[in-house]
Protein backbone atom coordinates (compact mmCIF):
# COMPACT_ATOMS: atom_id res chain seq x y z
CA UNK A 1 0.00 0.00 0.00
CA UNK A 2 3.31 2.74 0.77
CA UNK A 3 4.26 1.94 -2.51
CA UNK A 4 0.76 2.62 -4.11
CA UNK A 5 0.07 6.01 -1.77
CA UNK A 6 3.72 7.28 -3.01
CA UNK A 7 2.93 6.77 -6.52
CA UNK A 8 -0.15 8.50 -6.46
CA UNK A 9 1.51 11.15 -4.40
CA UNK A 10 3.17 12.35 -7.79
CA UNK A 11 0.06 13.03 -8.57
CA UNK A 12 -0.04 16.26 -6.13
CA UNK A 13 -0.36 19.66 -7.31
CA UNK A 14 1.86 21.86 -4.98
CA UNK A 15 0.76 25.93 -5.53
CA UNK A 16 3.07 28.23 -6.29
CA UNK A 17 5.57 29.58 -3.82
CA UNK A 18 4.72 26.53 -1.00
CA UNK A 19 7.29 24.66 -0.41
CA UNK A 20 6.35 20.36 0.36
CA UNK A 21 8.49 17.85 2.43
CA UNK A 22 7.24 14.33 2.24
CA UNK A 23 7.85 12.65 5.80
CA UNK A 24 8.02 8.57 6.03
CA UNK A 25 7.75 8.07 9.56
CA UNK A 26 8.78 4.02 9.54
CA UNK A 27 7.65 3.18 13.11
CA UNK A 28 10.69 0.14 13.14
CA UNK A 29 9.11 -2.03 10.35
CA UNK A 30 10.67 -5.31 10.39
CA UNK A 31 9.70 -4.88 6.21
CA UNK A 32 11.20 -2.97 3.68
CA UNK A 33 9.61 -0.09 4.29
CA UNK A 34 12.89 2.68 3.68
CA UNK A 35 13.18 0.40 0.51
CA UNK A 36 10.02 1.37 -0.80
CA UNK A 37 10.14 5.24 -0.14
CA UNK A 38 13.56 5.35 -1.41
CA UNK A 39 12.57 4.25 -5.22
CA UNK A 40 10.09 7.22 -5.24
CA UNK A 41 12.29 9.79 -3.89
CA UNK A 42 13.62 10.55 -7.47
CA UNK A 43 10.11 12.10 -7.60
CA UNK A 44 9.10 13.27 -4.12
CA UNK A 45 10.80 15.36 -1.41
CA UNK A 46 10.86 12.08 0.24
CA UNK A 47 12.51 12.01 3.62
CA UNK A 48 12.81 9.07 5.75
CA UNK A 49 12.79 9.15 9.94
CA UNK A 50 13.25 5.97 12.17
CA UNK A 51 10.54 5.85 15.30
CA UNK A 52 11.73 2.87 17.20
CA UNK A 53 9.49 3.18 19.97
CA UNK A 54 6.04 1.50 18.52
CA UNK A 55 2.50 3.51 18.75
CA UNK A 56 0.95 5.49 16.57
CA UNK A 57 1.13 8.63 18.72
CA UNK A 58 5.09 8.24 18.77
CA UNK A 59 5.52 8.10 15.31
CA UNK A 60 3.00 11.06 14.72
CA UNK A 61 5.02 12.64 17.69
CA UNK A 62 8.24 12.42 16.07
CA UNK A 63 6.98 13.71 12.24
CA UNK A 64 5.77 16.68 14.58
CA UNK A 65 9.41 17.07 15.36
CA UNK A 66 10.76 16.52 12.22
CA UNK A 67 9.13 18.29 9.89
CA UNK A 68 10.08 21.89 8.78
CA UNK A 69 6.59 23.07 7.58
CA UNK A 70 4.60 25.82 9.42
CA UNK A 71 1.93 23.74 8.75
CA UNK A 72 1.27 20.08 9.11
CA UNK A 73 -0.75 17.60 7.14
CA UNK A 74 -1.46 13.96 7.97
CA UNK A 75 -2.33 11.16 5.70
CA UNK A 76 -2.12 7.53 5.95
CA UNK A 77 -0.03 4.84 3.86
CA UNK A 78 -4.07 3.52 2.86
CA UNK A 79 -5.13 6.84 1.61
CA UNK A 80 -4.85 8.46 -1.12
CA UNK A 81 -5.30 12.33 -1.07
CA UNK A 82 -6.82 14.47 -4.70
CA UNK A 83 -4.27 16.18 -6.74
CA UNK A 84 -5.83 19.12 -5.12
CA UNK A 85 -5.26 18.43 -2.04
CA UNK A 86 -2.68 20.25 -0.76
CA UNK A 87 -4.46 23.92 -2.32
CA UNK A 88 -7.73 23.03 -0.53
CA UNK A 89 -6.20 22.55 2.67
CA UNK A 90 -4.15 25.78 2.44
CA UNK A 91 -7.31 27.63 1.12
CA UNK A 92 -9.28 26.62 3.71
CA UNK A 93 -6.44 27.92 6.43
CA UNK A 94 -6.17 31.66 4.51
CA UNK A 95 -9.85 31.86 4.08
CA UNK A 96 -11.19 30.65 7.69
CA UNK A 97 -7.90 32.46 9.45
CA UNK A 98 -7.83 28.56 10.26
CA UNK A 99 -5.54 26.39 13.15
CA UNK A 100 -6.88 22.79 12.65
CA UNK A 101 -8.65 21.88 9.28
CA UNK A 102 -10.22 18.58 8.12
CA UNK A 103 -11.50 16.91 5.17
CA UNK A 104 -13.87 14.63 3.56
CA UNK A 105 -12.75 10.93 3.78
CA UNK A 106 -14.62 8.48 1.34
CA UNK A 107 -14.27 4.94 0.92
CA UNK A 108 -12.16 2.81 -1.52
CA UNK A 109 -13.40 -0.58 -1.01
CA UNK A 110 -11.19 -3.37 -1.97
CA UNK A 111 -14.42 -5.55 -2.62
CA UNK A 112 -15.86 -2.43 -4.56
CA UNK A 113 -19.26 -2.50 -2.14
CA UNK A 114 -19.01 -2.15 1.68
CA UNK A 115 -20.37 -5.49 3.51
CA UNK A 116 -23.82 -5.99 3.56
CA UNK A 117 -24.40 -4.34 7.59
CA UNK A 118 -22.75 -1.58 6.44
CA UNK A 119 -24.39 2.16 7.07
CA UNK A 120 -24.39 5.48 7.71
CA UNK A 121 -23.34 5.21 11.51
CA UNK A 122 -20.56 2.73 10.12
CA UNK A 123 -18.50 5.48 8.88
CA UNK A 124 -16.59 6.54 12.01
CA UNK A 125 -15.40 2.90 12.27
CA UNK A 126 -13.92 3.33 9.03
CA UNK A 127 -12.00 6.66 9.36
CA UNK A 128 -14.93 7.97 6.68
CA UNK A 129 -16.36 11.13 6.81
CA UNK A 130 -18.69 13.29 5.02
CA UNK A 131 -20.01 16.03 6.13
CA UNK A 132 -21.79 17.68 2.76
CA UNK A 133 -20.25 20.03 0.39
CA UNK A 134 -20.37 23.69 2.56
CA UNK A 135 -16.98 24.69 4.12
CA UNK A 136 -17.40 25.87 7.36
CA UNK A 137 -15.88 26.75 11.10
CA UNK A 138 -17.08 23.84 13.17
CA UNK A 139 -18.97 24.95 16.51
CA UNK A 140 -20.01 21.29 17.50
CA UNK A 141 -17.14 19.61 19.60
CA UNK A 142 -18.63 16.48 19.02
CA UNK A 143 -17.63 16.72 15.60
CA UNK A 144 -14.31 15.03 14.93
CA UNK A 145 -12.29 14.46 12.11
CA UNK A 146 -9.47 11.87 11.47
CA UNK A 147 -5.56 11.80 10.90
CA UNK A 148 -6.05 10.16 7.67
CA UNK A 149 -7.25 13.80 6.27
CA UNK A 150 -6.07 16.51 9.03
CA UNK A 151 -3.42 19.57 8.47
CA UNK A 152 -2.68 21.63 11.81
CA UNK A 153 -0.32 24.48 12.25
CA UNK A 154 2.45 24.16 14.14
CA UNK A 155 2.14 26.76 16.56
CA UNK A 156 -1.26 24.75 17.66
CA UNK A 157 0.71 22.04 18.56
CA UNK A 158 2.59 24.31 20.99
CA UNK A 159 -0.64 25.85 22.44
CA UNK A 160 -2.27 22.30 23.09
CA UNK A 161 0.39 20.26 23.01
CA UNK A 162 1.31 16.99 20.65
CA UNK A 163 -0.47 13.44 20.60
CA UNK A 164 -1.01 11.43 24.22
CA UNK A 165 1.40 8.87 24.07
CA UNK A 166 -0.94 6.73 26.48
CA UNK A 167 -3.05 6.52 23.50
CA UNK A 168 -2.39 5.10 20.10
CA UNK A 169 -0.70 1.86 20.99
CA UNK A 170 -1.20 -1.24 20.41
CA UNK A 171 -2.91 -3.24 17.30
CA UNK A 172 -6.18 -2.41 18.47
CA UNK A 173 -5.04 1.31 19.04
CA UNK A 174 -6.82 4.71 17.70
CA UNK A 175 -8.06 7.54 19.63
CA UNK A 176 -5.05 9.97 19.14
CA UNK A 177 -6.59 12.41 16.81
CA UNK A 178 -10.07 12.34 18.67
CA UNK A 179 -8.04 13.40 22.06
CA UNK A 180 -6.56 16.19 19.81
CA UNK A 181 -10.07 17.64 17.98
CA UNK A 182 -10.98 17.76 22.49
CA UNK A 183 -7.97 19.67 23.00
CA UNK A 184 -8.41 22.00 20.48
CA UNK A 185 -12.13 22.58 21.52
CA UNK A 186 -11.13 23.22 24.59
CA UNK A 187 -8.70 25.64 24.34
CA UNK A 188 -11.03 27.61 22.10
CA UNK A 189 -9.06 27.29 18.55
CA UNK A 190 -10.59 27.67 15.09
CA UNK A 191 -11.62 24.10 13.75
CA UNK A 192 -12.72 23.73 9.93
CA UNK A 193 -13.95 21.31 7.88
CA UNK A 194 -13.52 21.90 4.52
CA UNK A 195 -15.16 19.09 2.10
CA UNK A 196 -13.19 19.77 -1.42
CA UNK A 197 -9.51 19.04 0.88
CA UNK A 198 -10.70 15.23 -0.63
CA UNK A 199 -8.75 11.63 0.42
CA UNK A 200 -10.36 8.37 -0.73
CA UNK A 201 -8.90 5.85 2.22
CA UNK A 202 -8.85 2.27 1.08
CA UNK A 203 -10.55 -0.63 3.28
CA UNK A 204 -9.52 -3.80 2.52
CA UNK A 205 -11.67 -7.00 2.81
CA UNK A 206 -10.14 -8.21 6.09
CA UNK A 207 -11.16 -5.12 8.07
CA UNK A 208 -14.64 -5.47 6.28
CA UNK A 209 -16.10 -8.10 8.85
CA UNK A 210 -18.07 -8.25 11.90
CA UNK A 211 -15.53 -10.53 13.22
CA UNK A 212 -12.75 -7.41 13.00
CA UNK A 213 -15.06 -5.16 14.47
CA UNK A 214 -16.05 -7.07 17.41
CA UNK A 215 -12.75 -7.55 18.25
CA UNK A 216 -11.36 -3.56 17.36
CA UNK A 217 -13.92 -2.82 19.48
CA UNK A 218 -12.82 -4.68 22.47
CA UNK A 219 -9.73 -3.58 21.83
CA UNK A 220 -9.92 -0.05 21.90
CA UNK A 221 -11.88 -0.08 25.09
CA UNK A 222 -8.90 1.08 26.77
CA UNK A 223 -8.55 3.89 25.08
CA UNK A 224 -11.74 5.01 24.74
CA UNK A 225 -12.08 5.14 28.72
CA UNK A 226 -9.05 7.60 28.61
CA UNK A 227 -11.29 9.73 26.22
CA UNK A 228 -13.99 9.68 28.45
CA UNK A 229 -12.00 10.55 31.77
CA UNK A 230 -11.02 13.93 30.22
CA UNK A 231 -14.43 14.87 30.82
CA UNK A 232 -15.14 17.74 33.25
CA UNK A 233 -14.75 17.01 37.07
CA UNK A 234 -18.79 17.89 37.62
CA UNK A 235 -20.35 15.44 35.36
CA UNK A 236 -22.24 13.45 37.25
CA UNK A 237 -21.12 9.26 36.85
CA UNK A 238 -22.38 6.22 38.27
CA UNK A 239 -19.81 3.23 38.22
CA UNK A 240 -16.99 4.46 37.04
CA UNK A 241 -18.42 6.25 33.87
CA UNK A 242 -20.83 9.17 33.06
CA UNK A 243 -24.55 8.79 33.74
CA UNK A 244 -25.05 10.38 29.84
CA UNK A 245 -22.93 8.17 28.17
CA UNK A 246 -25.09 4.86 30.36
CA UNK A 247 -28.10 6.17 29.75
CA UNK A 248 -27.16 6.25 25.63
CA UNK A 249 -26.67 2.47 26.43
CA UNK A 250 -30.09 2.10 27.09
CA UNK A 251 -30.90 2.71 24.18
CA UNK A 252 -28.56 0.53 22.21
CA UNK A 253 -29.78 -2.58 24.00
CA UNK A 254 -33.37 -1.59 23.28
CA UNK A 255 -31.93 -0.87 19.86
CA UNK A 256 -30.27 -4.41 19.74
CA UNK A 257 -33.47 -6.00 20.54
CA UNK A 258 -34.97 -3.93 18.30
CA UNK A 259 -33.37 -5.08 15.34
CA UNK A 260 -33.61 -8.44 16.34
CA UNK A 261 -36.86 -8.84 16.18
CA UNK A 262 -37.55 -6.71 12.62
CA UNK A 263 -34.36 -8.79 11.54
CA UNK A 264 -32.13 -5.44 10.43
CA UNK A 265 -28.65 -6.84 10.38
CA UNK A 266 -27.02 -2.79 10.29
CA UNK A 267 -28.97 -1.95 13.54
CA UNK A 268 -28.29 -4.72 15.34
CA UNK A 269 -24.87 -5.02 14.71
CA UNK A 270 -24.09 -1.32 15.24
CA UNK A 271 -25.95 -1.87 18.83
CA UNK A 272 -23.71 -4.31 19.38
CA UNK A 273 -20.42 -3.03 19.11
CA UNK A 274 -21.72 0.01 21.36
CA UNK A 275 -22.44 -3.01 24.21
CA UNK A 276 -19.42 -4.95 23.30
CA UNK A 277 -17.56 -1.53 24.09
CA UNK A 278 -19.47 -0.89 27.46
CA UNK A 279 -18.57 -4.19 28.60
CA UNK A 280 -15.21 -3.90 27.79
CA UNK A 281 -15.18 -0.45 29.16
CA UNK A 282 -16.14 -1.50 32.22
CA UNK A 283 -13.37 -4.36 32.03
CA UNK A 284 -10.72 -1.57 31.37
CA UNK A 285 -11.82 -0.42 34.63
CA UNK A 286 -10.90 -3.00 36.66
CA UNK A 287 -7.55 -3.41 35.29
CA UNK A 288 -6.08 -0.47 33.96
CA UNK A 289 -4.31 2.78 35.43
CA UNK A 290 -6.39 5.41 37.68
CA UNK A 291 -7.90 8.13 35.94
CA UNK A 292 -5.34 10.64 38.19
CA UNK A 293 -2.69 8.93 36.20
CA UNK A 294 -4.55 9.29 33.06
CA UNK A 295 -5.10 12.72 33.29
CA UNK A 296 -1.13 13.77 34.15
CA UNK A 297 -0.31 12.55 31.26
CA UNK A 298 -2.69 14.26 29.33
CA UNK A 299 -0.57 16.85 28.20
CA UNK A 300 2.48 14.63 27.08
Amino acid sequence: MLDRVLAHMTSLVVPPGIELEILVVNNNSTDDTDAVATKHAAHLPIRIVLESTPGISHARNRGIREAHGDIIAWTDDDAFPEPDWIAKLLGAFEKHNADLVFGRVLPLWELGQPPKWYGPKFAGMFALIDLGGESRVIRDPTVMGFNVNLALRRNLVEKIGVYRLDIGTGRMAGGEDTDLFQRAYGNGVTVVYEPEAMVRHFIPASRSTKRFYRRYTWGGSPNHLKLLQNEPVGVPKFLGLPRYFLRKHLQYLVGYLGGLFAAQSSQTFYCELKLIRLVGLYWSLLTHSSPEHIQHRAGE
